[in-house]
């Protein structure tokens, strides 16, 4: 507004804007610029509700059920069904049983399936999922 002096108008970006256009945009900015450190922490709120949403499956607890239709999952109140015909192979583990939906192992494995972890049952999951589970690619069964 100081640069703009008396003038009654300026050229800003190839428009000629009045001097009213000028000090309300000028108004706008200072509102703006007296809103931001509220918002911010309203943001930053945001920001970490949705890192721990994203999250949440590294430390909150999962219940995993194997049966004839699949596999169930049971997280955070909602619970789901993944058939035995969409897992491809898996892979034991000394502490889990890793069910992935490749046929061959891949560096993508751990985003295509689930880690079931054993609950002192290691021998009865594996066999059971040997059961369910065709390993492709390698021409054998379990």
């Amino acid at each position: 507004l100081e640069e703009l002096g008396s003038a009654p108008f300026a050229i800003i970006d190839g428009r000629q804007l009045e001097r009213g256009d000028i000090e309300r945009r000028l108004q706008q900015i200072e509102e703006q610029r007296r809103q931001f450190p509220l918002q911010w922490p309203l943001w930053g709120i945001v920001a970490l509700g949705m890192i721990l949403g994203m999250t949440a499956p590294l430390y909150l607890p999962a219940q995993y059920t194997l049966d004839e239709r699949g596999v169930g999952v049971r997280f955070g109140g909602v619970s789901s069904l993944r058939r035995w015909e969409h897992y491809r192979n898996f892979y034991p583990h000394p502490r889990s049983v890793h069910l992935t939906t490749l046929p061959r192992p891949s560096g993508l494995d751990p985003f295509r399936g689930h880690s079931i972890m054993f609950a002192d049952n290691r021998d009865e999951v594996l066999r059971f999922v040997e059961e369910h589970v065709k390993k492709k690619g390698t021409g054998d069964k379990g």
